[in-house]
């Protein structure tokens, strides 16, 4: 190379490290800004850069196709578009790896739309190391809060709640977590899919909570994601769980934060019932939405 092309070539480099560098830092402030504080709280600092710089390429860049990121291990696949809409979560759901089992999610929403993250957890092919034991020190406090909202024997609850991960972000809301509990009973009692909708706010969002025994964890993420796609609500967040029980069984729910028409409030249903009668939660009004979801499962 010609001491004259080489140095043309220096000048675009430095240009174009130039204008990367002020577009960065424009590109990630608003990032940041945007991302939920779950976000930061519930991913490791490695996936977190990750995604950040798939995000930055697709803010530079202005790419408007999504960027579908593998772990190294295969075990985690990220996926990262520009504006949220209806049917997304759903599509998503038809175009990840079919033969791997779906063991978890979690989808985070930009505050200001613009961006979401979808994160698919799924089963190890080979059997991970035992789950270190629950400090119960920690997570008191949640199983005393969600006792108080949904009146059930401590036992009962802690047994419960020690399913999750310690550092899962759903034991920071005892609402959440009492919605899955109520929800995980009448699935158990009925030996069917179970359905809360729950309105929140202003009435414009929803707090939609599923669970099944008899249904794979992406069946049920998948066909609630359909149903909300065509019923034109918004996913904002949404997180799968899929809990082992005994005998190899299993109870998969899933919790969605959808915006949206406004629904009937402190709802639930039962799959092929008009009405959920909770013992633990007394009289509720029957959701039309919460039963035609239960039914679509």
């Amino acid at each position: 190379m010609s001491a004259e092309i080489e140095q043309r070539a220096h000048e675009i480099v430095e240009d174009l490290r130039a204008d990367i560098d002020f577009e960065l830092d424009d590109v990630i402030a608003r990032i940041v800004r945007g991302l939920p504080e779950d976000y930061f709280k519930m991913l490791s600092r490695d996936d977190q850069l990750r995604q950040l710089k798939a995000l930055l390429a697709m803010g530079v860049c202005n790419l408007s196709e999504e960027i579908m990121l593998r772990s190294d291990d295969g075990q985690q696949i990220a996926v990262v578009a520009r504006k949220n809409h209806p049917g997304l979560l759903a599509n998503l759901l038809r175009r990840i790896p079919a033969d791997q089992e779906l063991i978890g999610a979690k989808i985070f929403t930009s505050t200001d739309h613009d961006f979401i993250i979808d994160l698919f957890e799924f089963k190890p092919i080979e059997k991970s190391e035992p789950a270190a034991p629950v400090e119960w020190v920690d997570l008191e406090s949640t199983v005393e809060a969600v006792v108080n909202k949904v009146g059930a024997p401590i036992d009962q609850v802690r047994d419960f709640v020690s399913q999750y991960h310690p550092g899962n972000r759903i034991l920071s809301s005892p609402s959440d977590v009492a919605d899955q509990f109520l929800v995980c009973l009448d699935s158990q009692r009925t030996n069917d899919t179970a359905v809360r909708w729950i309105s929140v706010g202003d009435g414009a969002s929803s707090r939609v909570t599923v669970a099944s025994s008899n249904r794979s964890a992406r069946d049920v993420f998948r066909k609630t994601a359909e149903f909300l796609a065509m019923r034109a609500w918004d996913v904002d967040q949404a997180y799968l769980h899929d809990f082992p029980r005994e005998q190899d069984a299993h109870m998969a729910v899933a919790s969605f934060l959808v915006a949206g028409p406004t629904g009937d409030s402190n709802s639930s249903a039962i799959k092929n019932s008009a009405t959920g009668d909770s013992e633990l939660q007394g009289e509720q009004m029957s959701n039309p939405i919460a039963a035609e979801l239960a039914k679509f499962l």
